[in-house]
């Protein structure tokens, strides 16, 4: 696990000029989607802001000050996301790294093909009860775990 999570800050380091990186600041996150428009709603120990950016809305969960989570779903909240958008999503995401999609659900995990190495995980959702909106989430793999999301392993 600190392999891991040595390898994720890494990344993170390595990545952070070409694009998004979960486990940014408030600032960092501020300086790439603008201000916040406001809090969203978040479970204890968490804070969530909602920004708009180009035509989403993004709303990024926090975990000790850090991005632990983005979510992000057309301003319209009907239009789903085209694969183009997806991919573009998860590239700015991807620490330098090949996201893997899962071959029978929308499901993407970076980190390799073991659960136990995942750094990240994304999911698409156009339909579902529980959401208002088609979205993506992009979620750090200890978020994934706390929340679950993570595949029984």
């Amino acid at each position: 696990m600190l392999r891991a999570a040595t390898a994720f800050v890494l990344a993170c380091a390595l990545a952070h000029q070409a694009g998004a990186c979960l486990h940014e600041t408030t600032a960092q996150i501020e300086g790439r989607y603008g201000r916040s428009t406001k809090p969203a709603q978040a479970q204890p120990g968490e804070e969530a802001r909602e920004y708009r950016y180009k035509d989403f809305i993004v709303i990024v969960t926090f975990v000790e000050g850090k991005s632990a989570q983005e979510l992000f779903v057309h301003q319209d909240f009907k239009s789903p996301l085209s694969d183009s958008e997806i991919q573009s999503l998860l590239d700015m995401n991807s620490l330098g790294q090949r996201w893997e999609k899962s071959p029978d659900i929308p499901v993407w995990s970076l980190g390799g093909d073991d659960p136990h190495t995942w750094v990240a995980l994304a999911a698409y959702f156009p339909k579902s009860p529980q959401y208002v909106a088609p979205g993506l989430g992009i979620m750090t793999a200890d978020y994934a775990k706390k929340h679950g999301f993570m595949p029984n392993i």
